[in-house]
């Protein structure tokens, strides 16, 4: 039994992983279709990404076997796994409903996700332009809450000092922005579209914490080919230090629903990113623990977009 309970758990990844790869085709081309739209920057063009991650999927479900093709289980194994999920989707859903409510969206803990999302009138009060600050970016100036810029700004003249190329391709987005984008993207990706762009509220950009990183090795796109690049690598081991996390780790799909995202980081704090870093926890499983559940109401949103700002993810 224990034999074939392994074989069938093999047989599941595998499964997964090409409908993961199938489902990075609708990333890459969400995200070339954004910065050559939004950024003005010359990006490789849709086919050819396609024509790339279609590739990746072939090769991923030539080798591996169908749903169809899984071997039976039996209705003890299934209703057992099933108990489980339950259990587990129970005990979550506990203790997000016993976070408290932050009495204002500007806490660095604010937890947001489909189940907490932030009010439409929500926009930080403090938000400044980065490019002052010395930080790069593609397509135009951008905002950032203010002391996220400072630590972005450290981080990023760190990171030149290390050798490694990095550039912001997105900071703040209003509410009103991502419902704009999800809308678009709805329209082109149907039930898909969760996959590319978060739902208006759901977005951790409307916090003023957030931004998107890219560099030249990917075209100054945003692609899961990011994740290959030293740049990333060079954030997966230092972000923390200044107090940015990853927003969508590759550990936590199952939780997040989203695709993993390496170029997109949130900043939480000096101390809270050190707590994360240090535990086995991701940005989203931490805060489901130890955050707050968004405000109720915010203050007006609307603060100036700036030149150039990127709309999208």
């Amino acid at each position: 039994m224990p034999e074939r309970k392994n074989s069938r758990i093999q047989e599941l990844s595998r499964a997964r992983r090409a409908r993961m790869a199938r489902r990075r085709v609708l990333v890459a081309v969400a995200a070339v279709c954004v910065l050559a739209t939004s950024c003005g920057v010359a990006a490789v063009g849709v086919t050819s990404v396609v024509r790339s991650f279609q590739s990746q999927t072939e090769q991923v479900s030539s080798t591996d076997a169908s749903p169809e093709a899984l071997p039976e289980t039996t209705a003890e194994e299934r209703t057992g796994r099933a108990g489980e999920e339950r259990t587990e989707n129970a005990e979550e859903e506990a203790r997000q409903e016993r976070l408290p409510v932050a009495q204002s969206c500007d806490s660095l803990e604010v937890l947001v996700d489909p189940r907490h999302a932030l009010p439409p009138d929500y926009s930080p009060t403090d938000l400044v332009y980065i490019v002052g600050y010395g930080v790069p970016t593609v397509g135009g100036d951008m905002l950032l809450r203010e002391e996220a810029t400072g630590k972005l700004a450290e981080l990023m003249q760190r990171a030149g000092a290390d050798g490694e190329e990095l550039l912001v391709a997105s900071a703040y987005r209003s509410y009103s922005e991502q419902q704009q984008t999800f809308a678009h993207f709805q329209g082109i990706y149907g039930p898909e579209v969760e996959y590319v762009s978060a739902p208006p509220g759901q977005s951790q950009h409307q916090l003023g914490t957030t931004v998107d990183f890219t560099n030249s090795e990917v075209g100054y796109q945003l692609l899961p080919a990011f994740s290959e690049t030293n740049a990333s690598r060079w954030l997966e081991r230092n972000a923390w230090r200044y107090g940015f996390i990853n927003t969508y780790p590759a550990e936590d799909i199952s939780g997040t629903g989203r695709q993993a995202e390496a170029w997109e980081y949130r900043y939480v704090g000096k101390e809270t990113a050190r707590e994360i870093h240090e535990s086995d926890l991701g940005l989203r499983e931490y805060l489901a623990q130890n955050g707050l559940a968004p405000c109720r109401s915010g203050t007006s949103d609307a603060t100036a977009e700036a030149p150039g700002q990127q709309r999208a993810w």
